[in-house]
């Protein structure tokens, strides 16, 4: 077996996001401390303006908050359910760091809708939508899509069948 099922909390867990409403027995204590969920992903952006208007205007998620590292400016998107996209612009002419993740993947109700809006807002396509499965155990019936958002990352619209 290459996975373990999850494990019920039995110790008292600190999960007070007000955005997302769970019982204590869903969390899963780790040593002293409990982890809850994801707060962020990290991008690394050419343009934080280009960026927030795909993700804001295209796809609907809005810029939350915003600051400056030095000079750069930041920003996180909500991604809805207390999740966010923590968004910096920096300069990669140097080509350092690559401004993307392998992917992510969003979880939608209409893979096609998603896919169209992205397009309309500048994304250029990757995978078109279809229907696959998961050859996990069980079996998950899925339809997916990607396309490639305004810094060439790969942004996957995810929908359980």
């Amino acid at each position: 077996m290459f996975w373990k099922p999850l494990r019920r909390a039995t110790a008292p867990c600190c999960f007070k996001s007000p955005t997302q409403k769970r019982k204590e027995s869903d969390l899963v204590p780790a040593k002293n401390f409990c982890i809850s969920g994801v707060h962020h992903v990290n991008l690394v952006v050419r343009d934080l303006g280009r960026t927030l208007a795909f993700y804001g205007e295209g796809l609907g998620l809005p810029a939350v908050r915003r600051w400056m590292m030095g000079n750069s400016p930041a920003a996180m998107i909500d991604l809805g359910g207390g999740n966010l996209i923590e968004a910096f612009q920096k300069d990669l002419s140097g080509a350092e760091e690559e401004p993307r993740w392998p992917h992510l993947a969003l979880k939608v109700d209409n893979v096609d809708g998603a896919y169209q809006s992205a397009l309309a807002a500048g994304g250029r396509p990757y995978v078109e939508p279809k229907d696959t499965t998961l050859l996990c155990e069980p079996p998950l019936p899925i339809r997916i899509a990607f396309v490639y958002g305004p810094d060439d990352e790969k942004i996957e619209f995810f929908c359980e069948k």
